[in-house]
């Protein structure tokens, strides 16, 4: 595994543990349409890739290349 997709695979994991505290953890979101909150459920949790990066890289390995060196 090149150093890239260990990162990679770091950020997404970290991510999925940060989800998992949030609904151990019984948070409740507040917000106009909810101002007396509503719970966090598993359906309203999203996570996907925003970051410049991380979509670049996702174009470049469907191009059958890869940028990591063994």
């Amino acid at each position: 595994m090149c150093a890239e997709t260990h990162v990679g695979a770091h950020r997404s994991s970290a991510c999925a543990e940060l989800a998992l505290r949030v609904l151990r953890r019984g948070a409740v979101a507040v917000s106009e349409q909810a101002p007396d909150g509503v719970p966090v459920t598993a359906d309203r949790i999203a996570v996907g890739a925003a970051h410049r990066d991380q979509a670049q890289d996702r174009t470049v390995s469907r191009g059958g290349e890869h940028r990591c060196k063994a």
